[in-house]
């Protein structure tokens, strides 16, 4: 029995001599097969975790935070406020809600990178992100009398409902190119701003000429947004058109909240009304003012020149995409 057993062994021996140089390979690869899975494995966790984002990390002060935003005015922008800025593109282009009279339309989406703590953002905005995690949403309302919201001077003023435009009307072609969408084309007619076509010319030197078509005692229309406004031509005469702004469907809120909203100018009382933009011939081209009020009759316009973000309360919703 000794013998058999030595017997076996040495047979296990002579047999395990050569397949284990025929193995040898096999063992190289599956070996290099292991690693290869382990680096995979690490850097999907890498990826998950470290570049992405721990689902399970809350944001600290210091905290790098991808979100996704929307800011509104009046209100958050799915209880009736109007957006002002939205990096989320199913949002922005959807008809369900409003936009603010300055909104501008992206041309591309991506979610917004804050580092708490580093000014980059609005402090409200940085610090409401502290405590939440992957996937959590807030909402944070910052008003402008906390003054950490998009403060300037006021520019606030009060004036006769009563403008005129020239009917030559000249401005250089960037200007033109920024209120119309393209260039200007000789021999063309566009519709103004006013509402009321114009011949275009481009000169010589580069500018463009509109000669304003305007007929007294029509109303043409504007467009605008919380109210309907037409432009009601009231003389065409020594090269002057003189119009003044036919305001109805306004949207009324309260006076506070625009913190440079004068509820009474001198003997005038006025009614806060949601930012209503119109053009005003500038001299060289054309700009833009935010009507905010009016008397009764809006006779006298209570108007702001700054953008309808500033010294106003904003409304924002967050969505925190992940933490780092």
């Amino acid at each position: 029995m000794n013998a058999g057993i030595d017997g076996a062994d040495i047979m296990a021996d002579d047999e395990d001599v050569k397949p284990r140089k025929e193995r040898e390979p096999i063992s190289f690869v599956c070996f290099v097969v292991l690693i290869v899975a382990t680096l995979a494995v690490a850097g999907t966790y890498v990826n998950d975790n470290m570049l992405s984002g721990d689902s399970e990390v809350s944001a600290t002060n210091g905290s790098t935070v991808y979100v996704e935003y929307t800011g509104a005015l009046y209100a958050q922008y799915d209880e009736g406020g109007a957006i002002f800025d939205t990096n989320v593109e199913s949002i922005a282009n959807s008809t369900s809600y409003v936009h603010s009279a300055g909104y501008t339309i992206k041309e591309t989406y991506s979610n917004l990178e804050v580092k708490i703590g580093s000014g980059g953002a609005l402090a409200p905005f940085e610090n409401v992100l502290i405590g939440y995690k992957e996937g959590d949403v807030v909402t944070v309302v910052i008003s402008a009398e906390s003054g950490e919201g998009y403060v300037v001077p006021n520019t606030t003023a009060a004036m006769a409902n009563s403008f005129q435009v020239p009917v030559q009307q000249k401005m250089s072609a960037s200007a033109y190119k920024s209120l119309y969408g393209e260039d200007a084309v000789s021999g063309t007619t566009v519709t103004t701003v006013y509402g009321w076509d114009a011949a275009v010319t481009v000169n010589t030197d580069g500018t463009v000429s509109l000669n304003n078509m305007a007929v007294k005692g029509v109303k043409y229309d504007i467009e605008s947004d919380f109210a309907t406004v037409k432009a009601e031509v009231t003389d065409v005469s020594s090269g002057n058109i003189t119009y003044s702004l036919d305001i109805t469907e306004t949207q009324s809120v309260d006076g506070s909240t625009y913190s440079d909203f004068s509820a009474e100018i001198g003997s005038e009382t006025y009614s806060a009304v949601k930012m209503i933009k119109v053009p005003m011939y500038s001299g060289t081209g054309d700009t833009s003012i935010y009507i905010i009020g009016g008397n009764s009759d809006y006779s006298m316009i209570e108007y702001r020149t700054v953008g309808d973000t500033k010294n106003v309360t904003l409304y924002f919703t967050i969505k925190v995409v992940s933490v780092s």
